[in-house]
């Protein structure tokens, strides 16, 4: 059941995280439609395999990038932003390479 505040935004995934996940992407249902509640709600969904993106705080790893339609979002200060049904959330993990 979901409520008329809800939204739904896909996440999607790169690298190891897709490897783990088993998914490129993710949609997921957002009650109250900030950053925060989006990413508390997939870490709901994630279960046992949270771990890959989130620590023991719940957080999402300070590695990780999270772009909203390709905007560079700042955490923990983009937190509060208001989301939109349908937005694509990015979680970039680090580059490394030589």
């Amino acid at each position: 059941m979901t409520n008329s505040e809800d939204i739904k935004v896909r996440f999607r995934f790169y690298l190891t995280a897709r490897e783990a996940i088993g998914s490129r992407e993710l949609e997921v249902t957002v009650p109250g439609g900030t950053l925060g509640d989006a990413l508390k709600a997939l870490r709901a969904r994630l279960g046992p395999k949270v771990s890959v993106l989130f620590d023991g705080t719940g957080s999402l790893k300070s590695h990780y990038s999270v772009l909203i339609d390709g905007n560079l979002i700042r955490l923990p200060q983009g937190l509060s932003m208001k989301l939109k049904s349908g937005l694509v959330i990015d979680l970039l993990p680090p580059v490394g390479g030589g």
